[in-house]
């Protein structure tokens, strides 16, 4: 029997072959520590540089990197999401700068949208690459937030809040410690318990959804028992309210209808505001865009005030409550009204609707969740949604191109 060998110069080449293949491949990952950092630093709020004036988050530094990196799937990414928001956006922005409403800066604020974009951007290309350890440093990121949590806690119950870094003022750590209901209330690595209540219920909803989409068991019972340990230490009304919301609608969010869900929300809250608006400073603070838009002329209730513009308003207007400053919105719903008016709301809710609609219901769920604590309590820490939205933009019902890499 004669055994025929190939020519060694054409093994050869299909080995070098191969070897191309592999090291393109390569090349077009996000290094695993990349991934990592990027999940583990979006629960950590106070690590953070303060760099000419501004504040300059681990995350979005993470992120930046992964997005220069892979700035060409990353800029596919963003064009294919995002420039059509991003332009509705900007012409809201204009708008408000010629009727003399909008931001004094409006280019200041059109960057700082165009920045949350692309950070969820860069989260779409280490969710389509490297999701395995970008979800692993998401659940170490929560677990390290909610062990510093339970030393709040023994700092707080036990020693009077005298063990050290319980709180930092420069790290803005801790500033909204306090007790409800007799329960002590910690922040975690946040200023608020809310804000720390934002993030867990993001990170433990984003968690399941990936361990139920791969049939993952320890993604599937960890992050559970993690977030509740933490939101139990955080004892927030804002996941009290999003909780009894998420429980009455709850036919409509499995079964995407979010739509009717933020039309019904809408409603309920621009009619309810003169009966909740001066009950105390929170609920002043959370309704005082839907008195805004009550008592706002018809044009102002179309097209609103301008984006961005609410500062300049508040600051122009002297919006008080018993002689307190308001200087911000509590809720980024009742902003969206306020600064874009109807026409942008619908916009935006039919957006939202469409993304969702196109997702995986888990990572549906994960983002409509946010959205509602959003509504309540508008956390200044964006990355978290960032992420949510990257989810549900890679993770479709429908194979795209974003999600045929194994993860």
């Amino acid at each position: 029997m004669t055994t025929i060998e190939a020519p060694y110069g054409r093994s050869k080449a299909a080995a070098r072959a191969r070897l191309v293949r592999v090291a393109a491949r390569v090349r077009r990952t996000p290094p695993v520590m990349l991934a990592v950092l990027a999940g583990l630093t979006v629960p950590l709020k106070a690590a953070r540089l303060d760099v000419l004036g501004l504040s300059m988050y681990a995350t979005f530094v993470v992120v930046a990197i992964v997005v220069v990196r892979h700035w060409k799937l990353a800029f596919k990414m963003f064009r294919r999401w995002f420039v059509a928001p991003l332009a509705v956006l900007s012409v809201f922005a204009i708008w408000g700068v010629l009727r003399g409403t909008g931001p004094v800066q409006p280019g200041i604020t059109l960057m700082k949208l165009g920045v949350a974009f692309m950070v969820a951007a860069g989260f779409g290309v280490l969710t389509s690459r490297r999701e395995i350890w970008l979800q692993l440093g998401l659940l170490a990121g929560s677990m390290l937030t909610v062990t510093y949590m339970a030393y709040q806690w023994v700092s707080s119950v036990v020693f009077g809040f005298a063990l050290p870094f319980t709180t930092s003022a420069q790290l803005q750590i801790g500033l909204g410690l306090s007790s409800r209901y007799g329960l002590t209330r910690v922040t975690g690595f946040t200023e608020e318990p809310s804000f720390a209540a934002t993030m867990l219920v993001g990170a433990t909803l984003i968690n399941l959804a990936y361990g139920y989409r791969v049939a993952n068991r320890q993604f599937v019972m960890i992050p559970p028992i993690v977030g509740a340990l933490g939101l139990a230490m955080a004892t927030s009304n804002n996941l009290f309210a999003t909780t009894i919301i998420i429980a009455a609608f709850w036919p409509l969010i499995r079964n995407r209808r979010v739509v009717l869900l933020f039309v019904t929300y809408y409603i309920a809250a621009v009619i309810v505001t003169p009966f909740v608006l001066l009950r105390d400073t929170t609920f002043f603070a959370r309704f005082s865009a839907y008195e805004i838009f009550r008592i706002s002329g018809p044009v102002e209730q179309l097209f609103g005030h301008g984006v961005g513009s609410y500062p300049q308003y508040f600051e122009a207007n002297g919006v008080q409550y018993l002689g307190q400053d308001v200087a911000s919105l509590a809720s980024i719903w009742g902003g969206w009204l306020f600064e874009g008016g109807v026409v942008l709301v619908a916009l935006v809710i039919l957006w939202l609707g469409r993304v969702v609609w196109r997702a995986e219901w888990r990572e549906g769920l994960a983002l409509v969740a946010l959205l509602l604590m959003l509504s309540n309590f508008n956390s200044p820490w964006w990355p978290i949604a960032s992420l949510a939205l990257a989810q549900c933009l890679v993770h479709t019902r429908r194979e795209t191109q974003w999600n045929q890499t194994p993860t």
